[in-house]
Order: structure tokens, then C-alpha cells, then sequence
């Protein structure tokens, strides 16, 4: 075993030791941290990368200032920009960066689209080192100020649930796709505790936090909530082995909303889904099927959206 597979390991381990041991004897300061641990994003290793698409973008500063976190002197965000046609925008999730949904980038320019994606506040090469949903939100709305309006929006992990509040605040798009999408919110909170090993005292503190901060957080992140039901169709993309979204919950998000359908792929897990040559194939076809159906006026059948290696 490689020694820079060891040490992430092991400060995790420290790090669940070190907290614990906070949160039996000073448990004021096990809550105080636990907060400002929630609002500060991992960034990923090798998020920043991205290969050619990456190297090949067209990148932009957009202003943007900060809403609820005054932890750098940043004013901006960084975006990315690619080809002329119908626009697609790429929202990576919590971690993530634009590079991370890059393998969708030239297959979707070959097919006549034009691209934008963004580092969200605190991630990729965005400055800052804390943030929460409803930044990435008004970013995601600054984004569609400078490169929308959008025909479609392809959404990873977290980025589904921004999209979400996103439309709520008045962002239109005819055509989605959500790869990996929580069936709530509260899955994230719930995959924090798994990681980081709180207690159920310290995730019931951080869950009353969050809501007496920001509301019914399910309510507000909801894709499928009945204020953005007008969005027609939708194409929602998960892997059976995903560790991070629970399957069983998140293959029911589907049942409630019209033309809107779900694909299932097996052993691909929470990122890996985002480089398949078939989960891509699939949404490029999707997006074409989706904007001939806006040109035409009239709808497609999700039968053409294409398979995966592995379908369930």
C-alpha cells in the first residue's frame, strides 16, 4: 500500500479520535466546530484537473459577492466556457469542481452545444474557504446571467439539490439531468456523521442549526418540490453501488413528476459515474432528443435516451 493512500487514513482516524474526545468534555466546542466543519467544503484531490476539456476552456471571472461568509477577500467566481449553440450548463457537487464533470464537456460541444460550468464559491480554483447551498445558488444564478439562458442544466450529487433551490429562484430550463441526486437534503448531513464519526448528540445540534439558520432545508433543496414540477422532462441517473446517496430512496424521486425518468447503472458508485462512456452517450442523447422536442414543439420519448453498460 502506497504511503499517500495511508495518510488520509489516518488523520481521519485522528481527526474521529480528536472529536470525540471534544465532544465528552467540552461539548460547546464539539458543536462550534461541527458547524464550521459543515460549511467548509474538502476539496477532492485532483478536482482541479480535467484534462484537455479543462486546458481548452475559455475561463471567466464573474463578479460575485460573498452572501453569508466574509472568509476570504475573493468577489468572484471562476466559469468556463465552451463551443457556440444550445446552452448546457454543468453544476458539480459539494467538493467537486467543474473539472469533475469535464468528460461530458467535448462530447456535448461535438454535438452542437455550447458549455458553461463554475468552481462554486470555496471549491476548485473559486477563492474562499467556506460556503453553504444558498451561495452556490445565487452563483449558479450569476452563472446564467453571463452565459444563459440554458436549454438544460446536467447536475451532480449536491449540484441537483442547488439546481433545485436555483429554480425556485426563478432560474427556467426546459431539460435536466440529475446524475447521483440526494432524495433529500438531510442525506448530507447524514453522510457528514458517517465521515467525520459525531455522535447523534453533534448531528441533531448540526441538523437544528441548519434549519433554525435556513429553513426546512428538504423543503427549499427539493428538485422535486411542487414549486419546479413545471420543468418537463427530466432524466435522473444512479449507480446501485453509490455510497454517498442511498438507492432505494433516491430511485423513488422520480414518481411524482411527469416525462421524468429514472436510469440505473450498477458498480460505477458516486463519481466514477461522471467519466462512463455510456452514462455520457445517454446524456448527450438526451439533450438532443430534448432540444429537437423544444424545436419541434413536440415531445420525445424517453425509449431513444439511449442504455448503459448496465441498466436496472
Amino acid at each position: 500500500m502506497k504511503i499517500s493512500s495511508i495518510i488520509p487514513k489516518v488523520l481521519i482516524w485522528s481527526f474521529r479520535v480528536v472529536f470525540r474526545l471534544t465532544e465528552l468534555t467540552v461539548p460547546s466546542l464539539a458543536n462550534r466546530w461541527v458547524v464550521r466543519l459543515w460549511f467548509t467544503p474538502f476539496r477532492a484531490a485532483g478536482t482541479a484537473k480535467g484534462g484537455t476539456a479543462m486546458s481548452s476552456a475559455r475561463v471567466g471571472r464573474l463578479p460575485f459577492a460573498r452572501r453569508h461568509h466574509t472568509d476570504s477577500t475573493g468577489d468572484h467566481i471562476v466559469a468556463y466556457h465552451w463551443g457556440k449553440g444550445p446552452r448546457i450548463l454543468l453544476v458539480h457537487g459539494w467538493g467537486g469542481s467543474a473539472a469533475q464533470l469535464s468528460d461530458l464537456v467535448n462530447p456535448l460541444v461535438e454535438a452542437g452545444f455550447s458549455v458553461a460550468s463554475f468552481d462554486a464559491p470555496a471549491h476548485g480554483a473559486s477563492p474562499g474557504r467556506r460556503t453553504d447551498p444558498f451561495e452556490i445558488g445565487a452563483a449558479l444564478k450569476a452563472v446564467e446571467a453571463e452565459y444563459g439562458p440554458f436549454h438544460g442544466i446536467v447536475s451532480h450529487s449536491m449540484g441537483a439539490a442547488v439546481t433545485g433551490l436555483a429554480l425556485r429562484d426563478g432560474v427556467s430550463i426546459p431539460a435536466f439531468t440529475a446524475i447521483a441526486p440526494p432524495a433529500s437534503f438531510e442525506t448530507y448531513p447524514r453522510q457528514f456523521a458517517l465521515k467525520t464519526g459525531i455522535s447523534r448528540r453533534t448531528l441533531r445540534f448540526l441538523l437544528d442549526y441548519l434549519k433554525s439558520r435556513f429553513g426546512n432545508l428538504n423543503e427549499k433543496f427539493s428538485f422535486f418540490s411542487p414549486q419546479n414540477l413545471g420543468i418537463a422532462p427530466g432524466l435522473i441517473i444512479l449507480d446501485r453501488q453509490d455510497r454517498e446517496v442511498d438507492f432505494e430512496e433516491a430511485s423513488t424521486l422520480a414518481q411524482d413528476w411527469p416525462n421524468t425518468v429514472v436510469k440505473v447503472t450498477d458498480g460505477l458508485g458516486h463519481t466514477r459515474i461522471l467519466r462512463d462512456a455510456g452514462v455520457i452517450s445517454t446524456v448527450v442523447t438526451y439533450m438532443l432528443s430534448t432540444w429537437q422536442s423544444a424545436k419541434s414543439g413536440s415531445p420525445k420519448s424517453h425509449d431513444s435516451y439511449g442504455n448503459f453498460r448496465a441498466i436496472g
